[in-house]
């Protein structure tokens, strides 16, 4: 039975047939004489366009034939056929058995040139490989998770440099008016005050009200007066965090649209930066949906985990998942038991997250409803609706609305 040789390149596809069988004995067949006694080139097919070229690459790279292969290969009465072993589950369904010749597909590719001799275009082998590059990389927002990782870090980091700063303000201005830092009721109202009392320009994050209450405030303080040139570095400092804080507020209004973007369901069950932090412990959108409920439970929590094998102790019963909003409002003797209760719907939408192709969060809104029913029935004792029967409502409501 003839055997052959199958070639791919930018322009289209050779085929070889084979006189003899390779020689693993043999060096190499860069030798265009020698390579020539064991194949001889039967059959050449070109792609019409660059667009055939494409999408004739990008499916050999999904391991799949394209048509225009398998006819080629057909009109050939290819049986066995030396090529890729990538290959071989898309050639067993045509009936053609694949093997293997790899020193004889690489002598054909170092004379590639002799083969081929006049028709190389290099103009068409660049705009292939620009075409195929450009989808390679294009847009897709399942991949939108790696810029959601950064964005949460970023958020992180600048927390901690805005607590750092602001304790360095309050030990500073704290000289001048010690009372400040107890009359506010956050960092940013705070640095809003100093600023206002430094430089007597107004903050959008202090109201008018508590501008006049604070100044009623300083009149009867017990600080002392600080020198000019302490002054302008707690005026500088100032204007960094409030620089920051405002860095800080921006990137939170992104985080929001982001998530609603990629995650709807998982943001209206946990909110956009709980759901964003599981996100990055788990390093995607992908990687959660893949996660089991047992895992996400302890997302967070994996030294205290470690640390209780090793000392063969009881282990954490939940991980960051504590700190939510609906696992504060249980009772401390039923976190335990909501929080695995929690997980295992974070597991379901985060996968209908991933793979859904119409993103809703009206699954996220199902789920929620049955999960502050959870809350409540630990007090009454009341059975809750089964999560199967809410998803195959929630998607049969979302077929009628499609129709």
């Amino acid at each position: 039975m003839k055997q052959h040789v199958l070639y791919e390149h930018p322009k289209g596809y050779l085929l070889f047939e084979m006189n003899e069988y390779e020689d693993l004995s043999q060096g190499s067949y860069q030798e265009y004489m020698k390579l020539t006694q064991v194949v001889n080139l039967t059959a050449k097919f070109e792609f019409a366009d660059v667009q055939m070229a494409t999408q004739n690459i990008q499916m050999l790279c999904n391991n799949k034939l394209p048509k225009e292969l398998e006819n080629f290969l057909e009109l050939n009465n290819v049986k066995i056929l030396h090529c890729d072993s990538s290959f071989k589950q898309a050639l067993k369904e045509i009936k053609i058995k694949q093997k293997n010749s790899i020193n004889i597909y690489r002598g054909i590719k170092f004379n590639e040139h002799r083969f081929l001799k006049s028709e190389i275009d290099l103009q068409f082998i660049l705009g292939v490989a620009h075409t195929f590059s450009r989808n390679k990389v294009e847009y897709n927002s399942k991949k939108e998770d790696n810029i959601l990782i950064h964005t949460v870090n970023m958020l992180e980091q600048l927390e901690k440099d805005i607590n750092s700063y602001s304790m360095r303000i309050k030990e500073l201005y704290g000289w001048s008016f010690p009372e400040l830092y107890c009359a506010c009721d956050s960092i940013d109202e705070y640095i809003a005050a100093v600023i206002f009392f430094t430089t007597e320009n107004k903050n959008e994050n202090i109201k008018n009200e508590k501008i006049d209450e604070l100044i009623k405030l300083k009149d009867n303080s017990i600080g002392i007066k600080i020198n000019e040139v302490d002054m302008i570095n707690i005026k500088n400092l100032c204007d960094i965090i409030n620089e920051k804080i405002n860095i800080k507020n921006s990137l939170k209004k992104y985080l929001k649209e982001k998530m609603l973007t990629i995650s709807p369901n998982l943001t209206e069950l946990l909110g956009d930066m709980m759901s964003a932090k599981l996100i990055v412990l788990c390093g995607g959108l992908c990687n959660l949906a893949k996660a089991t409920a047992s895992t996400i439970q302890l997302l967070g929590a994996e030294k205290s985990l470690f640390q209780a094998l090793k000392s063969k102790s009881d282990t954490p019963k939940y991980g960051i998942i504590f700190y939510s909003k609906l696992v504060s409002k249980t009772q401390m003797k039923n976190k335990a038991k909501f929080c695995r209760f929690l997980a295992s719907k974070i597991s379901i939408l985060a996968k209908i997250d991933c793979f859904s192709v119409n993103r809703t969060n009206a699954y996220g809104v199902a789920i929620k409803k049955v999960v502050k029913k959870k809350i409540k029935s630990f007090d009454n004792d009341k059975q809750i609706e089964k999560t199967d029967e809410i998803m195959s409502r929630v998607y049969k409501k979302l077929k009628t609305c499609e129709k």
